[in-house]
């Protein structure tokens, strides 16, 4: 009976769902877009949007409850990446030469990161 109060417990503080968290995730993945957007426009040749995106995934995993929202915002972000600023724009391209190591980097980065915030969080 107490081994199974455990397990759900831990369950439960990977993985919860609340409207609140998921409004929290909405927005900050919003707002790292407009702010990649916002320097795409002032320097047309910004680059470091994986990283933008990288820090919207830390402020997610800090301000959501359980690592579900962190891993969720994390496969969001690499999307928004290659969709919105990876050549050819407006489009889907995981084909490039190099492009699925680093897809994996970011994620395992992003996973991490979570996962390391949730447990500091406890």
């Amino acid at each position: 009976m107490g081994v199974e109060r455990t397990y759900e417990k831990k369950w439960k503080t990977w993985v919860s769902f609340s409207w609140k968290d998921v409004f929290i995730t909405l927005l900050i993945l919003l707002l790292a877009l407009g702010t990649c957007v916002l320097f795409r426009i002032i320097e047309p040749e910004f680059s470091r949007n994986s990283m933008v995106f990288l820090f919207a995934v830390f402020l997610v995993a800090r301000f959501t409850d359980g690592c579900l929202y962190g891993v969720v915002s994390s496969v969001i972000g690499i999307g928004c990446v290659n969709f919105f600023f990876t050549e050819p724009v407006m489009a889907f391209n995981f084909s490039m030469s190099g492009y699925p190591l680093g897809i994996g980097c970011k994620l395992v980065v992003a996973i991490i990161t979570s996962a390391m915030m949730t447990q500091i969080k406890q």
